[in-house]
């Protein structure tokens, strides 16, 4: 076993007594990336953090460019939405342009999500709204700046070995596209966290289409690991390891 995933493991023990400790703290601010999320400060995300009693400053692309690596790290976390099941990804253009500048930043929790969540949230299917809420939950629930990622469908229509750039701050993403499959609807969840633990695999499967990205390769090495919390199940038979390029949700806990 790695130190990195023996930290990991420790990681998952500690989070629980963190969350008691920081539930009475003062909340802060969590930034958002104003293109990144639907209807503006109506928006599920938004209403997930400021239900947890957080600020929530919505963040225009032009002012994201501009910030520094240290003006990110005053957030509690940062949000990077789903606008509604976009097909291009000039929602996370500024994201990409300084890619490195604000991953600087984020030494808290992340998730990263290869569907999007809001498009179902606001049709009403109240697995996705226990998906925003939980993955917001957990971008707060530790010590530092956390992260709240979704791909929404920028990478449907994408053929494999698609670099995720927005990304790329954190080590290498690459996805295939939804499209690029037959339809993936039968989830499974393969990891556990305090904040995450209320999701069944009946939460994310059966949205019509519960992928959109299958995540190929992703960080797996120290300072940006990121883990499976999620995968999708093909219709040629269940995929049950995390390494198929199957990942639909993963994460990476702050130690």
């Amino acid at each position: 076993m790695s130190k990195r995933r023996e930290m990991r493991r420790l990681g998952f023990v500690v989070m629980v007594s963190l969350l008691a400790r920081l539930s009475s703290a003062s909340a802060g601010t969590v930034g958002v990336l104003a293109d990144t999320v639907y209807d503006g400060m109506n928006s599920p995300e938004v209403i997930a953090a400021q239900n947890l009693g957080h600020t929530v400053e919505l963040i225009s692309a032009a002012d994201w460019m501009a910030k520094t690596t240290a003006d990110f790290e005053a957030y509690d976390a940062l949000i990077l939405g789903d606008p509604d099941c976009q097909s291009d990804t000039s929602a996370v253009a500024a994201a990409e342009a300084n890619a490195a500048v604000w991953a600087a930043a984020v030494d808290g929790n992340v998730i990263v999500i290869g569907a999007d969540p809001t498009y179902h949230q606001i049709r009403s299917l109240s697995g996705a709204q226990t998906l925003i809420d939980d993955g917001v939950a957990f971008a707060l629930a530790d010590e530092g700046t956390g992260a709240y990622i979704t791909l929404s469908c920028y990478y449907y229509a994408a053929g494999a070995g698609t670099p995720v750039d927005f990304l790329a701050g954190f080590g290498s993403f690459v996805v295939a596209g939804g499209s690029t499959t037959s339809p993936l609807n039968t989830v499974h969840i393969v990891a556990s966290h305090p904040t995450l633990d209320s999701h069944t695999d009946a939460d994310l499967s059966n949205w019509l289409l519960s992928v959109h990205e299958n995540f190929e390769t992703w960080p797996e090495v120290w300072p940006s690991q990121f883990e499976v919390f999620a995968i999708g199940e093909h219709s040629a038979g269940p995929y049950t390891s995390v390494t198929e390029p199957w990942a639909i949700h993963i994460f990476s806990l702050a130690v």
